[in-house]
Parts: C-alpha cells; structure tokens; sequence
C-alpha cells in the first residue's frame, strides 16, 4: 500500500474514532458545555458522504508541500467542525460550508505556477553566520531575561499555571522588544535547531532550545512550546510523508485515549487531545457565526478599520466576544482566519481569506523550502484557526518566515 493510500486509511480511521470518542465520552462529560447528541440521521450521513468525499479528494492533491499542507487542513479542522455539526442541532451549516471553501480554493491554488529567481546565498552551507546568527539572539534573549525572568512561572515548562501567567504578561509593555517574540520562537531558533540538529553540533542546539524556552516564558504562549516539538516530530521524511507522520501520532493518542477511558474511566487524554484541540474550536466558531449572521464587522476590528475610524467594537474581537458574547470575564475567544472572514462579511469575508491564505501558502511552496523545515509550517497551519488575519501576518511572524525563507533556505532543487 502506498503512502497516500495508508493516509486515507488513517483519516478515516480518525473519523470514526472521533466519532467513538465523542458519543461514548465526550458528550457524557461536557454536555453542559454544549457538545450534545442531537442525534440526527440526515447529518450524520452527510458528514460520513463529505468525509469519504474529501479523503478522495485528498489522494488527488499534487505531491510536495501542497498535498501535505492540504490534508493536514482537511484532517486538522474538517474532521472537527464535521463532528460537532453532526452531533449539535445548535451547529450552523454555515461552519460546514466555510471549510469547504477553504478546502477548495486551497485545491485549486495548487495548480497555480508561478516561479521567481532565488537568492544563491544558503544558510544551511554557511557555518559562521550560523554562528554569527546564534550569538546575537543569545544576545537579545539575554535582554528578554534580564527584564522579565521576575514574572517567569517555571511551572510553564510543564504547561501548568499557563493561563496565569498569561493575565500576568497581558498587562506588560514589551515595547520593541515584543515584536521580535515571534521571529525569534518561531523562525530563526527553530531553523537554526534544524539545521544544528542535522550538523549534529549538539551544544548549539542546546542553546537554541534554551532561548526559545525563556521567550517561552515570557506569556506561557503554547504555539511556542508546540513548535518545539513539532520541529523534531516532522524533522524527517519528504513531504508527502509529514501528514502520514501527524495522523499517525494523532491516532495513537486518539485510539489509546479511548482504550484508557474503557479500562479506568479516565477522561483526561480525550479531554486534553481531543476535545480542546479538535472540538472547541468549532463550538467558538459557532457562536462567532451565530452572532455575525446578518450582523457583520466589515473589517472594523482590523488596522484599516480603525484607520478609517469605524471601529466600535472598543478592544480586541476576541476579547470581545469572550467578554461581551459569551459573558466571561477574561475570557479571549480565539478563532482563526475563516471565521474572522465571516464575522467580516460573510460568505465573501471567508472567500477573501482563504484566498489570502492560499496565497500565503502558494508563495511558500514557490520557495521550496527542505522538508525538513515543515514543524515551522505546521505552526502557521495551526495559528490558522487560532489567530486573526492581520496579527497572523504580521504580529505572529508569517510575513518574517516568507522573507527570511526566501532569504536564507531557498532550495533550488525539487525536495
């Protein structure tokens, strides 16, 4: 069996252990929080018709980056919101057909070609500025501890009290020194990771790894920590095998979640696995798109919006919605892209942004970056259903990652 046929084995196999999971645990625990069983024949089939479609959809995808990045998309986000539909009358179709959208406009920017001439200079076969590289961010992470190791909750590491040392940094004035988190985390230590991991220079690796934790530990901001990991997980292997890898892992952990639920009891691994990675967020989309319906933003929350002085929202969208819609002090409501583009303006709002995402991704494949790099790519494949358009570009660091990638790792060879 080939690879791409053991991964629609895989998601279909995700499939029907979401749905194992969610009727016989899920829903028996975390009904009061909306995720029911309405169980409703017409829905039901109709999610099992689009999955089966949509898997052989994804055996049809152009090998490389576009059909790994497809099916991650597919099995990260569509698998979810298709659940949660299935089993929730409260649940808008329109969730459904906002992935979908997604789904297509990413499969039709495959065939797009469009080629640029790329820089001869590559970081990976230049020893010294690695090194040069290296020793200024030691620098500026040198600063970042000298400022804030004070406000640090070591407890972070093991992903406990993060929530409170969130509160903590959300009202800290990083000045400049806040805009280079994101470049630094997410592009230029986890590249140079790879690149002294594949040198097997163990004590600069070290180091990275280090730098990257205590950025980590100003805001307890969990993409940080997942791209640690992700960068090891996705180190090897072509692209074509990356989704083969995550829906591999994803099993595992679904699978031996319910086997631990059926022996012990225990809820704790469908709980923090799959049910806060795979099914809040489609729940928080749905109330973005039953409060939006017919009462859409026009882009106000954006930069141009308040440029243009027609922000009346007074703070951020998701603290917005967390605070004003769903009645929880604190709370930040975090949606990605596409339900951004619906509380936007609908329809259209979620056609523009997949478009601009699909464009995003076009100009990443055009750089042709080594497989070996996909962690950094599967963080930005995940901040597409955590983060706004804007901030994804610009705060988050995707707009450093496009040029810095063109820059230093472009390959000229087909990987």
């Amino acid at each position: 069996m080939n690879i791409r046929k053991k991964v629609a084995v895989l998601q279909m196999t995700m499939y029907f252990g979401f749905l194992i999971a969610y009727v016989f645990a899920i829903q028996k625990y975390f009904s009061y929080m909306d995720f029911n069983i309405d169980y409703n024949f017409g829905r039901s089939l109709t999610m099992l018709i689009l999955v089966i479609v949509l898997v052989t959809i994804g055996l049809t995808i152009k090998g490389g980056i576009w059909y790994s990045v497809w099916n991650i998309i597919f099995s990260y986000y569509g698998m979810g919101t298709f659940i949660y539909y299935q089993f929730n009358n409260i649940a808008t179709y329109k969730i459904v057909v906002s992935q979908i959208i997604l789904l297509m406009i990413l499969y039709a920017f495959q065939f797009l070609n469009i080629s640029v001439n790329k820089p001869r200079f590559n970081l990976e076969n230049n020893k010294k500025v690695q090194y040069y590289l290296l020793f200024i961010v030691v620098f500026i992470i040198g600063i970042y501890y000298a400022k804030y190791s004070k406000f640090f909750n070591y407890r972070n590491i093991f992903l406990i009290d993060v929530y409170s040392t969130r509160t903590i940094f959300r009202n800290i004035d990083f000045g400049i020194l806040g805009y280079l988190i994101a470049p630094l985390s997410r592009v230029v230590l986890p590249v140079l990771c790879v690149i002294f991991y594949e040198k097997k220079r163990y004590i600069p690796l070290g180091i990275s790894i280090i730098c990257i934790l205590v950025l980590y530990l100003c805001g307890a901001v969990k993409s940080i920590f997942i791209g640690i990991i992700a960068i090891f997980i996705f180190l090897k292997g072509e692209y074509d095998k990356k989704i083969y890898i995550f829906l591999r892992l994803v099993n595992l952990l679904l699978y031996l979640g319910i086997i631990i639920y059926i022996i012990t009891g225990n809820i704790f691994l469908l709980d923090g696995f799959i049910r806060r990675v795979f099914l809040i967020p489609p729940k928080l989309d749905n109330i973005y798109y039953n409060y939006f319906s017919g009462n859409h933003l026009n882009w106000v929350h954006t930069p141009i919006g308040r440029a243009l002085g027609k922000d009346y929202i007074g703070k951020d969208l998701s603290m917005y919605v967390g605070e004003n819609v769903m009645r929880l002090q604190g709370h930040n409501a975090n949606v990605g892209i596409i339900t951004e583009g619906f509380a936007s303006f609908g329809y259209i709002g979620v056609i523009i942004n997949s478009i601009i995402f699909a464009l995003i991704f076009k100009v990443i494949s055009i750089i042709n970056l080594s497989s070996k790099y996909f962690g950094i790519i599967f963080v930005y494949i995940y901040y597409l259903n955590t983060a706004f358009i804007f901030p994804l570009i610009l705060t988050h660091g995707l707009a450093f990652f496009i040029v810095f990638g063109f820059i230093f790792l472009s390959n000229k060879k087909k990987d």
